[in-house]
């Protein structure tokens, strides 16, 4: 593994780490507003802070997902290639993953930019929006390289064996 790809990863699984933190406290959000509404008692906000905290939970579990190969598959064609086989199937798997990410990377570029000119904030709390949003970005831009470097290793794979 090259010292960019350590880096990459590195950076991937601190992502992760901070998305499984992100989605503990939307699940502690999502609990104390359910006990308070059994109390008749309104957390103002909460909503807010759930649907900006999950786009960075979201994000940065799917890139650990990736990475690990955690993801859901459906391989009961592929197990009965050559290694061979295998390797360049997986390879034009990630290749079509990496034009979709690469695409919503694209698009979530100029959607942050936009949003930022706009100064989107959330309802109650008028929190900016665009921070999340380029979080999500960025999260995606790393999605593309880690599915980059796996492409190039599955053809390296491919043509190997």
């Amino acid at each position: 593994m090259s010292f960019f790809e350590r880096w990459i990863y590195r950076i991937g699984n601190f992502g992760g780490y901070c998305g499984e933190f992100f989605i503990a406290v939307v699940m502690l959000i999502v609990i104390a507003t359910v006990i308070a509404r059994a109390l008749n008692i309104a957390l103002p906000g909460a909503f807010d802070l759930v649907e900006t905290f999950i786009v960075v939970g979201v994000s940065f579990s799917v890139i650990k997902a990736e990475m690990k190969d955690h993801h859901t598959k459906a391989d009961i064609l592929v197990k009965h290639l050559s290694k061979r086989g295998r390797a360049w199937v997986e390879a034009s798997n990630q290749t079509l993953s990496l034009f979709v990410w690469a695409v919503i990377a694209y698009a979530s570029w100029f959607l942050t930019l936009q949003k930022a000119d706009n100064h989107e904030m959330t309802e109650y709390l008028k929190m900016p929006i665009y921070p999340f949003r380029g979080i999500f970005t960025i999260a995606s831009i790393l999605l593309c390289l880690i599915l980059l470097i796996k492409v190039v290793h599955h053809i390296k794979e491919g043509v190997t064996k």
